[in-house]
């Protein structure tokens, strides 16, 4: 797979860690600031040509965050949001993975089937005076702000209630009652929404 070399320079040049892969989380470019960041800890970095994680969960977590956003029904795929703790900096990196369109790249030997995703990293931590708002602004319970805490950090509600101790169902009416308060349809719009109010 090539990127052409307009879109190239324009991934070089965007101030933010971007890696290019496919569904199998083969890299295939990364800019500047993600190799620098890629190589300078251990949370997240490049092995034997594969985007991969000290914890193995993390990476079949971005594995299934990569799958999401190239099957999403949309012409243009998806976008997916996702985060994980680096116990370096004990600050989250903020994943936003994008489907590549298919004008930004040109097929070689590997085939015009071959999905490429953008992985954009950023880092944050909660702030407390964002949190506050969103609690307030939303009237969010403890429990649901717990709840989205987890989600927003790439938790699946399986996980979140195993680790909550609650059943499957609560954490699930949880969700519902979170996506109707911040008026989201999904997911990801909630972990967007999250990332906006509460991270710097």
């Amino acid at each position: 797979m090539i990127v052409p070399s307009a879109s190239m320079a324009l991934i070089e040049n965007l101030p933010v860690s971007v890696v290019l892969l496919n569904r199998d989380l083969e890299v295939l470019h990364t800019n500047l600031f993600a190799g620098h960041y890629l190589t300078s800890q251990e949370t997240l970095t490049v092995k034997d040509g594969y985007l991969t994680c000290k914890d193995p969960e993390n990476t079949r977590m971005i594995a299934r965050s990569v799958q999401r956003a190239c099957d999403a029904e949309t012409d243009d795929g998806g976008a997916v949001v996702t985060s994980l703790y680096d116990h370096k900096s004990l600050n989250r990196v903020i994943l936003k993975i994008v489907a590549i369109n298919e004008y930004w790249l040109a097929a070689t030997d590997a085939g015009p089937n071959e999905q490429v995703v953008a992985v954009m990293i950023e880092f944050g931590q909660l702030s407390d005076t964002g949190a506050q708002g969103l609690l307030d602004t939303f009237e969010l319970s403890p429990a649901e702000f717990d709840i989205l805490k987890k989600l927003a950090s790439g938790l699946v509600p399986k996980q979140i209630a195993y680790e909550r101790g609650s059943e499957l169902w609560t954490v699930r009416t949880h969700i519902r009652n979170i996506k109707a308060k911040m008026d989201c349809r999904t997911d990801n719009e909630l972990i967007i929404l999250f990332n906006r109010f509460a991270r710097f």
